[in-house]
């Protein structure tokens, strides 16, 4: 199984007055971004993400709530990922891209034991596309794949798959997907883009399994659909980052939202708290009430986290967070995962937070919490070259240089703490330590 290193830390915070949450920044690892957060409940889930000094992509996998990660074998380590979904632990799908093959360069996969093995489940002939394709299966069986202008449709896993195509016939550019959300094999919702550089988009919804579609066209610049979450409740809420933030000009941004199966749609305000020339970075819903939005200032590092528990009326400041983009928004029973380019995963639980960045542990601190002598073990003999550990805002407090297994923390205050261990082999492994 292919594994690549990466850094953990997890630092946990106490919530501060209201309900505002607070989220530490930390030092970051490098080469790892996760652009697709996947859970299937508060501690397994599964990240796509991209090595930008490597150019590769890789899916991890959490099994404690992001503690830590491991990466999973995919079938083509050196083809771009189009997209992955994990229905449930070790049953997923992913689609990547070919141009070498001729008939079918996209290609969706099928695994039920975590990438041990993987099976071709794309139809014979398949479109090109643009470089970007979505996957929504509502179980092993039943789902759907978008390509471009193109639905693909089975209900036996693959073996069969029924076409159907967005665009008319005739019509002018035609539409792609980007963004796709169904509730069940009859309900649904697909985000489009007009295919032109007026960048415009739609919101095409369904109620009889893709047969037909409700079409609600914008005219207007930018309004790309790139975010739906079909929440159940025949409510659905709509929207992308950037554009269609303004609102002609009125400096209130807006999501679309839908309580009737995407028929009708309304726009549905965010409170802006007097940020200046802010932009809508993307949005997750855990049901009708209650969800997430991030927005940015524009041209700037900063970006706020607002909570609604009214279906978007009222919107509450939960805390900022310093990046100047976002990749995705996954929310549990219990946990909300924000991951961000600046190889970040942040994290709040239940009223406290922390942040992530993508994880392999490879050694165990014992025991942790500890006040004394605190030990290492790899699980096999490493030879260790340097032992360093550090605070939460990256001060250097202990550096010990040999092959010791343990490190002496009568010195240190209580807190968290960060060791990195360098190996004779040059591997840089890294995780969290409690002083109490």
């Amino acid at each position: 199984m292919l594994q690549k290193y990466v850094t953990l830390i997890l630092i946990i915070s106490g919530t501060v007055s209201g309900s505002t949450q607070e989220y530490n920044e930390l030092q970051t690892t490098t080469d790892y971004r996760t652009v697709e957060l996947n859970f299937i409940d508060d501690n397994i889930g599964y990240g796509l993400t991209d090595n930008w000094i490597l150019n590769t992509d890789n899916i991890f996998k959490t099994v404690d709530g992001g503690l830590t990660w491991d990466s999973i074998n995919i079938p083509h380590p050196m083809l771009e990922l189009q997209d992955m979904q994990f229905i449930g632990n070790g049953v997923g799908f992913l689609s990547n891209r070919d141009l070498n093959n001729t008939n079918a360069p996209m290609e969706l996969y099928k695994t039920i034991d975590d990438g041990l093995n993987w099976e071709l489940i794309s139809p014979i002939i398949t479109n090109t596309g643009m470089g970007r394709s979505i996957i929504d299966f509502i179980d092993e069986n039943n789902g759907y794949w978008a390509i471009s202008g193109i639905l693909y449709k089975t209900t036996d896993g693959g073996a069969n798959w029924d076409t159907t195509h967005l665009s008319s016939p005739g019509q002018v550019n035609g539409v792609s997907a980007m963004s796709m959300d169904f509730t069940d094999m009859e309900n649904g919702v697909i985000g489009t883009f007009d295919n032109t550089f007026f960048y415009g988009g739609g919101l095409y919804s369904t109620t009889d399994g893709a047969n037909t579609f409700v079409k609600k066209d914008f005219n207007y610049y930018n309004s790309v659909i790139n975010h739906l979450d079909y929440v159940g409740n025949n409510t659905i809420y709509g929207g992308m980052p950037y554009g269609m933030t303004i609102n002609n000009g009125s400096g209130r941004m807006f999501i679309y939202k839908s309580t009737d199966n995407g028929m009708t749609w309304d726009s549905t305000y965010v409170d802006s708290a007097n940020i200046v020339d802010p932009d809508i970075m993307g949005f997750k819903f855990e049901d009708e009430l209650n969800g997430k939005v991030v927005i940015r200032q524009a041209w700037s590092d900063t970006c706020f986290i607002f909570e609604t528990s009214d279906g978007a009326i009222n919107w509450n400041l939960e805390d900022t967070i310093f990046s100047y983009n976002l990749f995705d928004i996954a929310i549990t029973g219990n946990n909300t995962y924000i991951s961000v380019p600046d190889d970040k995963i942040y994290k709040q639980i239940n009223g406290t937070a922390a942040i992530i960045p993508l994880t392999n542990n490879y050694f165990n601190l014992y025991p942790n919490p500890s006040n004394d002598i605190v030990n290492i073990d790899f699980g096999v003999i490493k030879g260790i070259e340097q032992i360093k550990v550090y605070t939460i805002e990256g001060s250097l407090v202990l550096n010990q240089i040999g092959n010791y297994n343990s490190i002496n923390l009568k010195n240190l205050r209580p807190g968290y703490y960060l060791v990195k261990v360098l190996l004779k082999d040059q591997s840089l492994l890294s995780s969290q330590l409690i002083v109490k």
